[in-house]
């Protein structure tokens, strides 16, 4: 259960279009602290539906419980209910205590309300996040939403970000993490060839004027070859600088993944989405 301002839920309502709001009784705490409170439920708008109807909630509103297991209550356990044919209708409870990370609690037990009898039945089926590798994409934008400073507008901006993915041909977590590597092998290529060829002017160049000492003729050639060396070095150290000048475009772009979206005509993730993803999936 979580506590809301009259305002917080009048803002609720706004998102909560098609489930109508209903005064319930529930228990809350363990033991002897066990104690009733009056609460707010969101129920489906599914009156005629039966068990065959029902259609289970997303993985992304799945994930979106657990993250607010583990946020608040330690992710030690936990059970979500849903309505009878709604994308998580009819609101969730969770329980259990204890620390855990993701993936470290019981499973969740997807239930429904029974429409004949308004009551809650035994849980169809058991879920437990898998781990963010294995997630879909929707489910992903939400484990990366816990990791930013600024929080996305959800859900809305699952949407948004799964469309720009698949625009560059990116449809499952799987693919994302492939394209994150290559910009990892691509990092590490660059890394290792960026200091060759860096021994110094000076060194090459030592010594060139004292073979033509005392005859002026062999000093000018000399001197001849130290600029054609120097001018040779500044050639080469040029065209090391627009290598580098490249490697951080490309690195500011997000390699692979963000040059896949511009040749798609969509706009680049920032660093800090791309370090996200990385984290998630490191």
């Amino acid at each position: 259960m979580v506590e809301l301002t009259a305002d917080e839920l009048s803002l609720l309502d706004m998102y909560e279009g098609s489930y109508t709001k209903e005064d319930i009784v529930v228990v809350v705490g363990r033991g002897t602290l066990r104690q009733r409170k009056a609460a707010t439920a969101y129920i489906a708008d599914y009156p005629d539906t039966t068990a065959d109807d029902f259609v289970p909630p997303s993985e992304q509103y799945r994930t979106a419980i657990d993250v607010h297991l583990r946020e608040n209550w330690g992710a030690a356990g936990g059970a979500a209910s849903s309505g009878a044919a709604g994308d998580g209708g009819g609101g969730a409870a969770a329980g259990g205590g204890g620390a855990g990370s993701a993936c470290a609690y019981t499973p969740l037990g997807i239930r429904r309300v029974d429409s004949s009898t308004q009551s809650v039945t035994e849980p169809l089926e058991q879920w437990a996040n898998p781990g963010a590798a294995k997630l879909t994409l929707e489910a992903f934008c939400v484990e990366a939403n816990v990791l930013r400073k600024v929080p996305w507008v959800m859900p809305r901006t699952i949407t948004e970000i799964v469309g720009k993915l698949n625009q560059a041909g990116i449809t499952t977590v799987s693919a994302l993490a492939a394209v994150l590597r290559e910009d990892a092998a691509d990092a590490t290529k660059h890394d290792g060839g960026s200091g060759a060829g860096d021994e110094s002017v000076g060194d090459r160049g030592a010594g060139a004027g004292s073979a033509g000492a005392g005859a002026e003729a062999l000093r000018l050639d000399a001197e001849a070859s130290t600029l054609a060396a120097i001018n040779s070095e500044c050639t080469a150290l040029t065209k090391r600088m627009e290598s580098v000048r490249k490697r951080t475009q490309r690195l500011a772009t997000g390699n692979a993944l963000n040059e896949k979206l511009i040749a798609a005509g969509q706009k680049p993730f920032a660093l800090n989405t791309l370090a996200n993803f990385r984290q998630l999936l490191a």
